[in-house]
């Protein structure tokens, strides 16, 4: 973008060498029409000056639009038959028309520009007419005069803002949400700056600010709010014959037109059957060229199977959606077991399937700090397989693989759900029993000391192997002194060699 950047639209229109500006004898005759004290004919003389713009003025006028059966020789008969706010709209328009001309050139996207605000001027009037509004004029020139901020936005930014308008022209974006993300005013202020520079009422310069959102126009009188209305239903109105999105820009219509002047749907469709004659025939009369205007059953023929197409892809959409949804649910699913997995292979012993030792550790430590805090009880037995080097020796390592697996198996069999059973190390193997006392571990590591010694691992047939275990047992409660884990672990151990030496298969504490 040209870096020409103000915090007030009319201080960057300062700075515009080329400003659109609406002719001198315009102006001079705007002027007169506004003055009350103005009579038809020092209208029709200054008009007669101007030759060209005598030309354009009586050729309006005996249009077939106005329909008047016989000729209009004089601007002076125009201005007493049509009035001062018909002949008004008429020079305006004449001379917005010709600046639009003469600022086309060879860009296609401001021809198709113009022919929207023209086709919106148009539509607007006919609106405003259906309505019974008191100034259709008023709404057919600020249709016209809309977009003329467009123009001002080309002269600042250049190449960079035609970039912009084609992607509203040809792609049907919405150009605000573009120019409010790159720009410092939208073309609807800098068009409204325009205008009031050119010394037009408010108007034409309050509904050029509000054609696109109405949403402060409820601050307005309420003449003015509908006058403001009326051009954004003629904006919408010029979208679906001016856009490549001809469905989404018909049902825009429909929704406001039926919200703001309660359009029906088979109004909507009415209206709009005939507008092609009479755009062309305004075209004409301002001597501007309109080609390859569709028709209104063109474009609905085209609006409908854009939303057929449009309901096909949000159904494609919405199917792709829920497949999506389903391969994430039962990717989630997967991802829950694997992390299951993982994590049982993170904190248990692969051979017995019991706790490994890296969470033993952290239990114990936990559920210690948990003992001495709250004053509980906890006890724990430290477990060694009797003789196992010879069963290694003697039956091989297979066999005791499987006699440290079943050992596995039996001790989660045989304890309690808030208990906690480890591989400490080799052929040992630890239980931890929160909420117990030294009493009760007992009986519960007599228990595991006779399923041991009762239990036959598998050798061969008829000839099963039996093992024994000798258990150390350390228990905490209030009374106890330990200052650690480690210290009740000790205690255990020494508690198992007790047991060893004391003959094996047995338990001490």
């Amino acid at each position: 973008m040209n870096e020409i950047r103000a915090t007030d639209p009319q201080l960057l229109l300062d700075r515009i060498e080329d400003l659109p500006a609406l002719s001198p004898v315009v102006s001079r005759v705007l002027g007169l029409i506004n003055d009350d004290d103005s009579t038809a004919r020092q209208i029709a003389e200054f008009v007669q000056n101007d030759t060209a713009l005598t030309l354009r003025i009586l050729k309006v006028v005996n249009s077939a639009y106005y329909g008047f059966n016989h000729r209009i020789s004089t601007v002076s008969q125009a201005v007493v038959l049509l009035g001062h706010d018909t002949i008004k709209s008429i020079v305006l328009s004449t001379n917005v028309i010709e600046m639009m001309v003469e600022n086309t050139g060879t860009i296609a996207d401001l021809k198709r520009l113009w022919e929207r605000s023209l086709f919106s001027a148009v539509a607007g009037r006919k609106l405003a007419r259906m309505l019974n509004y008191g100034a259709p004029e008023e709404v057919f020139m600020a249709c016209l005069l809309m977009d003329v901020g467009m123009l001002v936005q080309l002269r600042i930014h250049g190449d960079a803002y035609g970039e912009i308008l084609s992607k509203d022209i040809r792609h049907g974006e919405d150009i605000l949400i573009t120019e409010s993300s790159q720009l410092d005013f939208s073309h609807e202020v800098m068009g409204e700056a325009v205008l009031r520079r050119w010394g037009l009422p408010e108007v034409l310069t309050r509904p050029v600010l509000y054609h696109h959102q109405l949403r402060d126009v409820d601050r307005e009188e309420p003449e003015m709010r509908q006058l403001c209305q009326l051009v954004h239903l003629a904006r919408l109105a010029g979208r679906i014959f001016y856009s490549p999105r001809v469905g989404m820009a018909l049902t825009d219509f429909r929704r406001d037109s039926g919200t703001l002047i309660q359009m029906q749907p088979d109004a909507v469709d009415e209206f709009f059957r005939g507008i092609k004659d009479e755009v062309l025939e305004v075209a004409q009369q301002y001597g501007f060229e309109i080609r390859n205007l569709p028709s209104y059953t063109e474009l609905l023929d085209e609006a409908n199977q854009e939303l057929a197409d449009l309901n096909q892809t949000y159904e494609r959409m919405n199917r792709e959606l829920q497949e999506a949804k389903q391969e994430a649910e039962e990717l989630a699913l997967k991802l829950r077991a694997a992390n299951e997995i993982l994590q049982q292979m993170a904190n248990h012993d692969a051979l017995t399937g019991l706790y490994n030792r890296r969470y033993f550790d952290e239990f114990v430590q936990r559920e210690f700090e948990r003992s001495r805090r709250y004053r509980r009880t906890m006890a724990f037995i430290l477990i060694d397989i009797d003789h196992f080097k010879a069963v290694n020796d003697n039956y091989g390592h297979q066999m005791g693989d499987t006699v440290l697996r079943q050992m596995g198996e039996l001790l989660r069999a045989l304890i309690r759900g808030s208990d906690m059973a480890a591989r400490y190390g080799g052929e040992e193997m630890v239980v931890i029993l929160p909420e117990t006392n030294l009493y009760s571990a007992r009986i519960a590591a007599e228990k595991i000391r006779r399923a041991v010694e009762k239990h036959e691992f598998p050798w061969r047939p008829r000839e099963p192997l039996h093992v024994t275990i000798s258990m150390g047992l350390a228990g905490h409660d209030e009374n106890s002194t330990w200052t650690s884990a480690e210290e009740m672990i000790a205690q255990a151990d020494k508690c198992l060699y007790r047991a060893k030496d004391e003959g094996r298969n047995r338990i001490c504490f």
